[in-house]
Parts: C-alpha cells; structure tokens; sequence
C-alpha cells in the first residue's frame, strides 16, 4: 500500500451537511460495517483504528456545528452524545493535540461515500490511506445483448454511439444515459462506428461484409458500400467528405483499405471506391486519420504500425514497438499524439507525424482500448483477461478495472471497478469530466468524476 501524508480540508464538514446521500436503500456504493471502512489499515506499527486521532483544525470545526445533524447520526457512539467524546481528554501517546475517535465504537449501519471518506481522513494523524472503493455512481447503459465492440462520442459529447458484436447500432443522449435511436439495417456484428465533424452522418462497419453511411437525426441508411470480407475499422476524414475503411483477411481475400468520396455519387453507386491500399503482410485491426486527413495511421495483427498517405496510398513510416496484435489506437484532443491498445499488456504513446515513440504504460494484462484526456495528462485503459478465460477466474484476478496513468510519469495513480469481464473500448468525454467504458458483459457506462479528480495532483 502506498503511503501518503494527507492534507487538510477545511470544507469537508460543509460538503458533508450539504450532501443529500442518506438514502440507504438506493446507495449500491455503501459499506455493511466500519470493517469494510477500515479493512484497508495495516494494525502494525501502532496503525490500527483505535488509534486514530483528529487534528486540533478538524475538531474546531467539529465542535461549532450547530445541533444534532447528519454528523451527529453517523459518529452515534455508545457513551453519549459527540460533543463528550470530542471534548474528551486527549489520550496519551500522541505527540499533537489531538482528540480520539472512537471508530471502534461505532454502531449500525454507517453510509460512506468515497469523497466524503478521502475528505475525513485528511484529518487523521494516520499516514496511511484506507481502501476504499470509488463513490461515482456511473449511468449504465443496457442496449446490447453481446458484447461491446466500440462506443465514441461525437465532437459535441452530447451524443454517444455504440456498436458491439450484435446487429445494434445505438445513440444515446451522454448526459443522462437516455436512448434516442438505434440504426437498424445490419446483419452481423458491428465492429466500428464514428460521426463526422457537425454529427450530420454515421458510420459502421460490420461482419456482414458492409460499410453503411446513416443520417444520424433521422437514422436513414443513405449509402450501402459492400466488400468480399468483414469491416473492421472505419473512419470521416477532418472535413468529413471523404471515408476510409479496412476489410480483414479472410476467406481468401486480402486485407484492404478503401476510400470514397461522399461529394461523388458515381463511388457510392458503383460501389468502387477511388483508392484502394492493399495490406499483404498481417492485417489492420485498428486505423484512425492522422492530422488534417493527410495520413492514415494503421495498427497491424502482427504489433506494426504503418503511417499511409491519403492521396497516394503510398506507406509513409513503419515501425514496430509491439509484439502482439494493436487493439486500439486513439488519437488526442489536438491531434499531435496518439495512444495505442496492444495484446503485448502496455499500451504506448506515439507522436502522430513521426510515429515516434513517447511513453510506455506496462499493465498485468493485454489492453483493449485507451483514451487520452482532453484537459490533463491522464490516460485510461482498459482490457483484462481475455474474454475466453473469463469464466475460470474472479474480477479480482482478471483485473477487469479501467486503470489511470499518469502521461508524463507514466505511473498508475487510479483505477475505476464495475465491468464483469474485459473492458472492450474506452473513451473520454470531450470536455473531460466523464469518461464512458463498454465491456464484454454487454452493458456501457458513463463515469462522471468527482470533484476531487479535478484537484488531485500528481507528486512524482
């Protein structure tokens, strides 16, 4: 456990009184006993929960609440009412003026949330930190019956999109996890999905060997593009004229990335798009465009990545800094970098001209997908143990968690439970208060941070 030294929060106990959270019943987040609050204590070294203390700062404030309130209810002792036992003879052995909190004495059910937790033992004289699960309570989304393939929001972040290994393409309103439609017209797994720029067309990808182009208000199929194999990737240019997608190798056709141009019919309708790349050596599992739609960058089966020019085909830069298949590739706010998902268990940072290699983020696991944050030097993965050994083990030990690195530092400082398998795809609201994970277990959902997200700061 790492240890950290805790800081005062003067406005805990108004952000206490100010939470209306009492509502037991409905609480899925909270904790059956003061054991489960204090499990995460090491007893050695004198460290055990009798032996908490809080500082003279904390009590001041403790001892000028007006009555018996919420804090009243929730420090209920045995031997009388809290003012006694704050007002009580500091206890022997602390080097500070302190007043002991009697946790051991504790009684009935105690509803703690994350925020309110991390925010009281900021007062205690303790160095170490109990482990306690997060309090957001994210929106689950249940429109899926297999597993998620891929969600992404569009510019806005108003509106979210979601395919999996069903023939559902779904949209939902991201700020309250509501339904607005689904696209009907596909007959196999949907593996891929984006918006252009102004949300005005969707695009899909799918197992059973189409690419469809959708009115995203009205959900109207305005363009069916077939191929001889599975799309797997696909993707609007800057402008959002023109669309790339790439088909798997399989059944004795190659891999392909084809790109039409939406401004001439005559592409859609002869189905021939005005540029076709071939891939002979391993085949493309994940491809995004580069800055302003001048390249294609492409991640391969066998851990290449290829940059490939959108006007000549022709490929740019090749490396290799995986050893295994590259699941994701997710480019930042500003597009100059770009992370990728392998199944080698890291994911890398990427400069998007050069491709070349910034950061490692090293994890137990292979990694599905990861997603930079917008606003600070964070990045999400997600992944676990593979979806065909799920059922042999615990969530503990799959290590189903979407995990926080640090971008500079590259060290994890957070991890988010809640999936029952593999976490399939992650992204980041674009404003960079939430952040959205769909998994093998068919369901999606939308975290919205805390505040305390916003004002941790990293100390390398």
């Amino acid at each position: 456990m790492r240890k950290l030294r805790l800081k005062a929060d003067k406005g805990f106990i108004q952000e206490l009184l100010a939470s209306k959270w009492w509502n037991a019943d409905s609480d899925p987040d909270l904790f059956d006993s003061r054991d489960q609050i204090l499990s995460g204590y090491p007893r050695e070294r004198g460290h055990s929960p009798t032996n908490l203390s809080i500082q003279e700062e904390g009590l001041r404030l403790l001892q000028q609440l007006p009555g018996p309130g919420p804090l009243m209810n929730l420090l209920q002792v045995r031997g009388g009412p809290l003012q006694q036992r704050l007002c009580a003879t500091p206890q022997s052995g602390h080097q500070h003026q302190s007043q002991h909190l009697p946790w051991m004495e504790m009684r009935g059910r105690i509803p703690v949330i994350r925020k309110w937790c991390q925010s009281l033992f900021r007062f205690c004289s303790c160095c170490f930190f109990p482990r306690v699960t997060a309090g957001m309570k994210p929106i689950l989304l249940q429109g899926h019956e297999r597993s998620i393939t891929q969600i992404k929001y569009n510019r806005e972040g108003d509106l979210l999109f979601t395919v999996a290994k069903d023939p559902i393409v779904n949209v939902w309103y991201s700020v309250n996890g509501e339904r607005l439609g689904t696209y009907m017209g596909h007959t196999g797994a949907v593996w891929c999905v984006d918006a252009d720029w102004d949300t005005k067309h969707v695009l899909t990808g799918s197992a059973d060997n189409s690419c469809r182009l959708w009115d995203c208000e009205t959900g109207k199929q305005l363009a069916l593009l077939k191929t001889n194999s599975a799309v797997r990737t696909c993707g609007f240019d800057f402008g959002g004229n023109i669309i790339m997608f790439s088909t798997d190798k399989q059944m004795g056709y190659q891999c392909f990335v084809s790109f039409f141009d939406l401004r001439d019919p005559s592409q859609i309708d002869s189905n021939e798009p005005y540029m076709k790349i071939p891939c002979n050596d391993s085949k493309i599992t994940s491809a995004v465009w580069g800055p302003l739609g001048e390249c294609i960058i492409a991640g391969h089966e066998g851990g290449e990545l290829n940059q490939y020019s959108a006007k000549s085909g022709e490929v740019l830069v090749t490396i290799k800094e995986h050893s295994r298949q590259i699941n994701d590739i997710q480019l930042s706010r500003d597009m100059t970098m770009f992370v990728t998902a392998s199944k080698d268990n890291t994911a890398k940072l990427f400069d998007s001209t050069t491709l070349e290699h910034q950061k490692t983020f090293r994890t137990e696991r292979p990694v599905n997908s990861a997603a930079l944050s917008p606003n600070y030097d964070h990045v999400v993965l997600g992944g676990g143990q593979e979806a065909m050994d799920v059922t042999t083990t615990s969530t503990r030990i799959g290590k189903f968690e979407a995990r926080f690195f640090h971008l500079a530092f590259e060290e994890e400082f957070g991890r988010i439970k809640g999936h029952f398998g593999p976490i399939n795809s992650v992204a980041f609201h674009p404003d960079g208060k939430s952040y959205s994970s769909g998994g093998e277990d068919g369901y999606v959902r939308i975290h919205y941070f805390d505040p305390q997200y916003f004002e941790f700061e990293f100390e390398a």
